[in-house]
């Protein structure tokens, strides 16, 4: 079942503009920021609103109602304003923040300003991001070459308790499962199970990561809901 999201991308240099683009066809809610006119006037017809503005200034993102909406990604490149952009968000307490980092001082110093998510920058990112953001029922994905992927999904609740076998993942749905991630015994973690046999019982709050083409994991998964 799809989720649309009300998401900002900030910073629309080549990789920001590609996910703008993805995710407004991917049906969501996107508004694009950049402080260059151009390049915000030529994702006009590629997105919800478009918005020319400093990202590092305070009151002009205020103005924005950033925290009415679910996602916030941070695209920028320039350092200074990739991190300034992130200590104003923080600074709003907004939550919901992902940034691109480009080395690992970037990565350790938008962590120690609070941002947990954080990507690298590419193609199959972008794919990767409005999957995730299209199907919140995916804890992980992994976008492999042509149509096939890897995810990572929570057992649903109509299949725990059930072998396997019985779960009709290849004959029904052309899936194969890679392993199954379980909760530890204190609950604080999960554990990897390895490579699961045919009697494996999934158990409540179990991790199912599957491999398979995405549509037949998607027609899986709303069987489940249904």
């Amino acid at each position: 079942m799809e989720d649309y999201k009300r998401i900002a991308v900030i910073g629309l240099g080549e990789f920001g503009s590609l996910l703008v683009r993805r995710l407004f066809e991917g049906g969501h809610e996107v508004l694009a920021i950049d402080r260059d006119m151009e390049r915000v006037e030529a994702l006009a017809s590629f997105s919800t609103s478009a918005v020319c503005l400093d990202s590092t200034d305070r009151t002009a993102m205020e103005a924005q109602e950033l925290e009415d909406l679910d996602k916030i990604i941070i695209a920028l490149t320039d350092f200074e304003n990739l991190i300034t952009t992130a200590d104003v968000l923080r600074s709003m307490k907004i939550t919901g923040v992902m940034a691109r980092y480009q080395n690992g001082l970037e990565y350790k110093i938008l962590r120690m300003l609070g941002v947990s998510d954080l990507f690298n920058p590419g193609d199959k990112a972008a794919r990767n991001m409005v999957e995730q953001f299209s199907n919140p029922g995916f804890h992980d994905r992994i976008v492999l070459d042509g149509e096939f992927t890897i995810v990572e999904t929570p057992a649903p609740e109509a299949l725990v308790g059930q072998e396997l076998n019985a779960c009709g993942l290849r004959h029904k749905y052309h899936l194969n499962i890679v392993t199954i991630k379980r909760d530890t015994e204190d609950q604080t973690s999960q554990e990897i199970l390895g490579v699961p046999y045919g009697d494996t019982v999934i158990e409540k709050h179990d991790t199912l990561v599957l491999f398979g083409k995405a549509d037949d994991i998607k027609i899986f998964l709303e069987d489940q809901q249904s």
